[in-house]
Protein backbone atom coordinates (compact mmCIF):
# COMPACT_ATOMS: atom_id res chain seq x y z
CA UNK A 1 0.00 0.00 0.00
CA UNK A 2 1.13 3.52 -0.63
CA UNK A 3 0.89 6.15 2.07
CA UNK A 4 1.57 9.85 1.77
CA UNK A 5 2.10 12.75 4.12
CA UNK A 6 2.63 16.35 3.08
CA UNK A 7 3.80 18.79 5.73
CA UNK A 8 4.33 21.74 3.37
CA UNK A 9 6.51 24.72 4.10
CA UNK A 10 4.75 26.07 7.19
CA UNK A 11 5.40 22.92 9.21
CA UNK A 12 8.45 21.57 11.00
CA UNK A 13 8.71 17.94 12.03
CA UNK A 14 10.51 17.77 15.38
CA UNK A 15 10.05 14.10 16.29
CA UNK A 16 9.87 10.76 14.51
CA UNK A 17 6.54 10.37 12.69
CA UNK A 18 6.90 6.71 11.84
CA UNK A 19 4.34 5.67 14.53
CA UNK A 20 1.71 7.72 12.67
CA UNK A 21 1.71 5.39 9.71
CA UNK A 22 0.33 2.49 11.76
CA UNK A 23 -2.92 4.47 11.84
CA UNK A 24 -3.31 3.83 8.13
CA UNK A 25 -3.68 0.11 8.80
CA UNK A 26 -7.08 0.99 10.30
CA UNK A 27 -8.07 4.44 8.98
CA UNK A 28 -8.24 6.15 5.58
CA UNK A 29 -7.40 9.59 6.97
CA UNK A 30 -5.79 11.05 10.05
CA UNK A 31 -6.30 14.79 10.58
CA UNK A 32 -6.16 17.33 13.38
CA UNK A 33 -8.94 19.61 14.59
CA UNK A 34 -8.71 23.28 13.87
CA UNK A 35 -7.38 24.97 17.00
CA UNK A 36 -9.57 28.02 16.57
CA UNK A 37 -13.12 26.80 16.98
CA UNK A 38 -14.96 29.80 18.43
CA UNK A 39 -14.44 32.44 15.75
CA UNK A 40 -17.11 33.49 13.30
CA UNK A 41 -15.57 31.84 10.23
CA UNK A 42 -15.03 28.54 12.03
CA UNK A 43 -18.78 28.09 12.28
CA UNK A 44 -19.71 29.02 8.72
CA UNK A 45 -21.64 26.32 6.91
CA UNK A 46 -21.26 25.43 3.27
CA UNK A 47 -24.39 23.53 2.22
CA UNK A 48 -25.73 22.17 5.48
CA UNK A 49 -25.55 22.93 9.22
CA UNK A 50 -23.28 20.59 11.17
CA UNK A 51 -23.05 19.96 14.91
CA UNK A 52 -20.69 22.22 16.84
CA UNK A 53 -19.22 19.02 18.31
CA UNK A 54 -17.92 18.20 14.80
CA UNK A 55 -15.52 21.13 14.35
CA UNK A 56 -13.50 22.05 11.32
CA UNK A 57 -10.46 19.99 10.48
CA UNK A 58 -7.15 21.74 9.90
CA UNK A 59 -6.09 21.10 6.33
CA UNK A 60 -2.41 21.63 7.13
CA UNK A 61 -1.67 18.16 8.47
CA UNK A 62 -3.32 15.27 6.66
CA UNK A 63 -2.15 11.67 6.71
CA UNK A 64 -4.00 9.52 4.18
CA UNK A 65 -4.12 6.21 2.39
CA UNK A 66 -3.61 6.30 -1.32
CA UNK A 67 -6.89 4.64 -2.31
CA UNK A 68 -9.81 5.43 -4.60
CA UNK A 69 -12.14 6.67 -1.85
CA UNK A 70 -9.59 9.10 -0.43
CA UNK A 71 -8.59 10.27 -3.90
CA UNK A 72 -12.24 11.00 -4.72
CA UNK A 73 -12.65 12.92 -1.45
CA UNK A 74 -9.53 15.00 -2.14
CA UNK A 75 -10.72 15.79 -5.66
CA UNK A 76 -14.18 16.72 -4.32
CA UNK A 77 -12.55 18.93 -1.72
CA UNK A 78 -10.47 20.70 -4.35
CA UNK A 79 -13.55 21.36 -6.52
CA UNK A 80 -15.72 22.34 -3.54
CA UNK A 81 -13.15 24.79 -2.24
CA UNK A 82 -12.89 26.59 -5.58
CA UNK A 83 -16.62 26.52 -6.29
CA UNK A 84 -17.72 27.60 -2.79
CA UNK A 85 -15.50 30.68 -2.87
CA UNK A 86 -14.57 30.63 0.81
CA UNK A 87 -11.22 32.04 1.86
CA UNK A 88 -10.61 28.94 4.02
CA UNK A 89 -10.56 25.36 2.77
CA UNK A 90 -11.59 23.92 6.13
CA UNK A 91 -15.26 24.82 5.68
CA UNK A 92 -15.76 22.47 2.74
CA UNK A 93 -13.43 19.79 4.13
CA UNK A 94 -15.52 19.55 7.29
CA UNK A 95 -18.73 18.89 5.39
CA UNK A 96 -17.18 16.48 2.91
CA UNK A 97 -15.79 14.37 5.74
CA UNK A 98 -19.12 14.53 7.58
CA UNK A 99 -20.94 13.17 4.52
CA UNK A 100 -18.32 10.57 3.59
CA UNK A 101 -17.96 6.94 4.55
CA UNK A 102 -14.22 7.38 5.05
CA UNK A 103 -12.77 6.02 8.25
CA UNK A 104 -10.90 8.87 9.87
CA UNK A 105 -8.97 9.50 13.05
CA UNK A 106 -8.48 12.84 14.77
CA UNK A 107 -4.84 13.32 15.69
CA UNK A 108 -3.93 14.59 19.16
CA UNK A 109 -2.80 18.23 19.32
CA UNK A 110 0.93 17.43 19.47
CA UNK A 111 0.75 16.42 15.81
CA UNK A 112 -0.37 19.90 14.82
CA UNK A 113 1.03 22.44 17.28
CA UNK A 114 -0.24 25.74 15.94
CA UNK A 115 1.04 28.14 18.60
CA UNK A 116 4.30 28.46 20.51
CA UNK A 117 2.37 29.02 23.76
CA UNK A 118 1.68 25.26 23.98
CA UNK A 119 5.41 24.57 24.03
CA UNK A 120 5.66 26.69 27.14
CA UNK A 121 2.87 25.00 29.12
CA UNK A 122 3.00 21.30 28.20
CA UNK A 123 5.01 19.13 30.54
CA UNK A 124 6.80 16.05 29.20
CA UNK A 125 4.03 13.92 30.75
CA UNK A 126 1.30 15.79 28.88
CA UNK A 127 2.52 15.87 25.30
CA UNK A 128 5.68 15.94 23.24
CA UNK A 129 5.33 18.12 20.14
CA UNK A 130 5.71 16.19 16.91
CA UNK A 131 4.84 18.75 14.23
CA UNK A 132 5.10 22.51 14.67
CA UNK A 133 2.68 24.24 12.31
CA UNK A 134 3.33 27.93 12.84
CA UNK A 135 2.31 30.67 10.44
CA UNK A 136 5.73 32.16 11.09
CA UNK A 137 7.36 29.22 9.28
CA UNK A 138 5.33 30.02 6.20
CA UNK A 139 6.42 33.64 6.53
CA UNK A 140 10.04 32.52 6.76
CA UNK A 141 9.70 30.48 3.55
CA UNK A 142 8.00 33.44 1.85
CA UNK A 143 10.82 35.76 2.94
CA UNK A 144 13.41 33.39 1.46
CA UNK A 145 11.40 33.36 -1.78
CA UNK A 146 11.25 37.16 -1.73
CA UNK A 147 7.48 37.43 -1.30
CA UNK A 148 5.67 39.62 1.26
CA UNK A 149 5.21 38.22 4.77
CA UNK A 150 3.27 39.06 7.90
CA UNK A 151 6.20 38.03 10.06
CA UNK A 152 6.10 39.15 13.68
CA UNK A 153 9.77 39.34 14.65
CA UNK A 154 8.87 39.42 18.35
CA UNK A 155 7.81 35.78 18.31
CA UNK A 156 10.89 34.41 16.55
CA UNK A 157 13.25 34.24 19.53
CA UNK A 158 10.59 32.28 21.45
CA UNK A 159 10.06 29.85 18.58
CA UNK A 160 13.80 29.30 18.15
CA UNK A 161 14.23 28.68 21.89
CA UNK A 162 11.26 26.28 21.92
CA UNK A 163 12.56 24.33 18.91
CA UNK A 164 16.04 24.14 20.48
CA UNK A 165 14.50 22.90 23.74
CA UNK A 166 12.48 20.24 21.88
CA UNK A 167 15.62 18.98 20.13
CA UNK A 168 17.48 18.89 23.48
CA UNK A 169 14.65 16.97 25.21
CA UNK A 170 14.45 14.47 22.38
CA UNK A 171 18.18 13.77 22.63
CA UNK A 172 17.83 13.23 26.39
CA UNK A 173 14.93 10.80 25.88
CA UNK A 174 16.71 8.89 23.11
Amino acid sequence: KRITMDTGNSRRVVEDLLPLFALLDRFDLALAHSHQRRGAWQNIFWRQPLPEAFPQINGGIILYRQNREVQECMESWKRAYHEAGFKWDQITLRELIWNSDLRFYVLPPEYNVRYAKYLEVWSKDEATPKILHFAEFYDEAAAIAGTPTRRDTGVWPRIRRAAKDIRRRLKLQG
